[in-house]
């Protein structure tokens, strides 16, 4: 009895086994595009200043992953620049996109709670993304203190006269 439930263990085993190879050998290849080419670097630039963030970009079957950017960033300082740029750049469409969810334009949901959220999530990555610009102040304070050093008392007599010389 013992024996029969192992041969259906291991034919069962089997056929997984098959069927496994199977699908691998019929399914779409694993991965994504990772040929670097001007077509994509310039349209993850044009997508970038569109106001895209890099995440839905490298979320497409078409344009490579996120690991495959970042490694290009990484490995090629002119890449990085290009991608800073873009992202310079995508400040102004923020500035755009905010003022037409507050006017209830394309980019508003219609519900007040949640447009009043993106304003203040763009206002906020505005502050970071170009600080000069949109970044708020930061207000210093500083207190002066008196400063005690205890010294020997001798010190504290030490005169310096007008014509700098040192008297006690």
């Amino acid at each position: 009895m013992a024996r029969v439930k192992n041969n259906k263990a291991a034919i069962t085993a089997a056929g997984a086994k098959a069927l496994r190879q199977e699908l691998v050998k019929t399914a779409n290849p694993v991965g994504r595009p990772s040929v670097r080419s001007p077509e994509v670097e310039s349209e993850i630039f044009r997508r970038l200043t569109d106001g895209e963030d890099l995440v839905t970009i490298c979320q497409d079957a078409h344009m490579p992953g996120r690991s495959t950017v970042c490694a290009w960033m990484e490995n090629d300082p002119a890449f990085r620049a290009k991608i800073k740029d873009a992202f310079k750049l995508q400040v102004v469409f923020m500035i755009g996109m905010g003022w037409d969810i507050l006017r209830g334009g394309q980019y508003s949901t219609g519900n007040v709670e949640r447009d009043k959220a993106q304003v203040g999530y763009l206002r906020f990555l505005l502050g970071k993304f170009d600080r000069d610009w949109f970044g708020e102040q930061i207000k210093v304070e500083q207190e002066i203190k008196s400063v005690i050093i205890n010294q020997p008392e001798e010190i504290n007599q030490i005169i310096i006269d007008s014509n700098g010389k040192m008297r006690f």
